[in-house]
């Protein structure tokens, strides 16, 4: 969801039941660098909680009080609009009022829009994008924190005036890159996952094609038919869908030392 000033989007939620855990999460397997939504029972607040801190591993939650004593069946739904965060249950609007770290009960009450400033600027620290990312329900890897808990649909919404904020992403909108590599373009170590899908996944309006192969060669070889040229032609050749090079703006290169 974007978080430019000329930006608004809202998660939907329809009969959610919270009973612990993170209800949904970014970068959950990683607890030093999160974004997480959740509701604590103990003080009545639902949060939008943060953790941007390796050394301290520090836990900064921004939330709505709310005046329930259990999250149960409750259609609701959390905006962004004009730089503020608002939580709704059915139309009744509760601001961003409540702040505390490392998720103690002891909420201090704060200013909606400062808050609302902090969590933003919090979000963009660990996505490095001007996009939240919410992209799994629970957590992947710690026990305390998986969604127990229940809903019938989640549904988002999101919108933008692309004027505004055209010098922010400018250079890779619209655009097509192409990207020939071995195992670094592929992201061999992070599960195929490489900066190419990064910009993929940041910039909504730029178009990311990868040919990559872990081990693969610069250089023709008779035992083997993938080589930087080899793979490239065989694109060029084959695809229906895309015109490789041709429709392509930009060709990345990643050279390998594979022929070693």
């Amino acid at each position: 969801m974007p978080l430019f000033e000329s930006s608004s989007w809202e998660i939907s939620f329809k009969k959610l039941t919270i009973k612990s855990g993170h209800v949904l999460s970014f970068n959950s397997d990683d607890p030093s660098n999160k974004i997480y939504f959740t509701f604590n029972s103990n003080n009545k607040s639902l949060s939008i909680g943060v953790s941007n801190n390796k050394k301290q591993l520090r836990f900064f939650n921004y939330g709505f009080t709310l005046p329930i004593q259990e999250f149960t069946d409750i259609d609701c739904s959390i905006k962004y609009e004009n730089e503020l965060f608002s939580f709704y249950i059915n139309d009744t609007e509760y601001k961003l009022n409540a702040f505390n770290v490392n998720q103690d009960n002891d909420f201090n009450k704060c200013y909606e829009i400062n808050l609302s400033k902090e969590l933003k600027a919090q979000i963009i620290g660990i996505t490095n994008s001007q996009y939240l990312f919410l992209d799994s329900v629970g957590s992947l890897t710690n026990e305390t924190h998986l969604f127990r808990g229940s809903f019938e649909e989640i549904s988002v919404s999101y919108s933008y005036e692309k004027e505004k904020f055209i010098d922010e992403i400018s250079v890779l909108d619209d655009k097509s890159l192409f990207f020939l590599g071995s195992s670094i373009f592929y992201g061999h170590c992070t599960g195929g996952y490489s900066f190419a899908d990064m910009i993929s996944d940041h910039y909504l309006l730029t178009r990311v094609y990868k040919e990559t192969v872990s081990g693969t060669m610069l250089a023709v070889s008779n035992s083997s038919k993938n080589s930087y040229v080899e793979r490239m032609d065989a694109k060029i050749e084959n695809s229906k869908s895309h015109s490789y090079i041709e429709d392509d703006d930009v060709l990345i290169v990643q050279l390998s030392t594979n022929d070693f």
